[in-house]
Parts: C-alpha cells; structure tokens; sequence
C-alpha cells in the first residue's frame, strides 16, 4: 500500500512538472507587447537604414539604428557598447558614420525584455529592399 501511494506521488508530481513546463508559452502576449525569446542564438537581418539614433544623456535617449527589412517590414535595434559596427571597407567605425539609406546586415539576439539587441552591423553590398517596398512602410 505504501509503494503504491509513493508510485501515485511521483507519477504525480512528475507529470504537473511537465505541464507546467508546456504552459510556459505565451499564447496570452498582448499585440503591443515585444516579442520574447529565451533562445540565445543570434539571428540575422538584411536591410536598409531608415535612421539612426545616436546616444544624448541629457534626454535619457539610448542609441538605435531602424532598418526597412528585406520583408519591408521597419525593425528597430538597440545599440550597446558591445556590438560592433564595421564601414564598407571591414573596418571598425561607430555609430554615427553609418548612413541613411546605407544597406546593412544586422546580426543581433532578442534580449529578455523582448527587445531586439544589436551584436554586430556589417555591410550589406547586395540592394536587398526595393524602393517600393521602403515607399510603402511609411
């Protein structure tokens, strides 16, 4: 009797460990809300600089770079002092030589706020987003 409840009892605490493992998803996330991903692998975007916003600290505001994306769709990065941002020629330059209209390559990771982190920004000499499509994201 004592082996069987003691069977009972771990069969069930096992299986409310795998449920509540399969109910961490978030079919609940509201449309506003970023995505988020606890995958740490990096992904990679293509695309054409829409603006870039540089560091102010008297407004508080943090570096940026916003990219129309070979999709069309407007994506924006945040910007740390760990990612590193080459010029045409594989150099290293910042931020702020980067131009409008320049295409990019973007490889970045999603952080756990859901937000998109910048790890590197290379450039892209394949025109990989069309004006229409750039146009028509506005």
């Amino acid at each position: 009797m004592k082996r069987v409840l003691l069977i009972i009892g771990i069969m069930g605490f096992i299986s409310s460990a795998c449920l509540a493992a399969q109910g961490e998803g978030s079919p609940g996330r509201k449309a506003g809300q970023p995505e988020a991903q606890k995958s740490v692998h990096s992904r990679e975007v293509r695309g054409m600089v829409e603006a870039v916003t540089l560091e102010n600290l008297v407004n508080e505001t943090r570096p940026k770079i916003s990219i129309v994306a070979d999709d069309g769709q407007r994506k924006i990065f945040i910007i740390q002092s760990t990612t590193t941002i080459y010029d045409p020629e594989w150099k290293p330059t910042t931020l702020d030589k980067i131009a409008k209209g320049q295409f990019v390559r973007i490889r970045y990771k999603i952080n756990k706020d859901g937000f998109k982190v910048a790890l590197s920004i290379k450039p892209s000499h394949r025109r990989t987003v069309s004006t229409k499509s750039y146009r028509n994201s506005k």
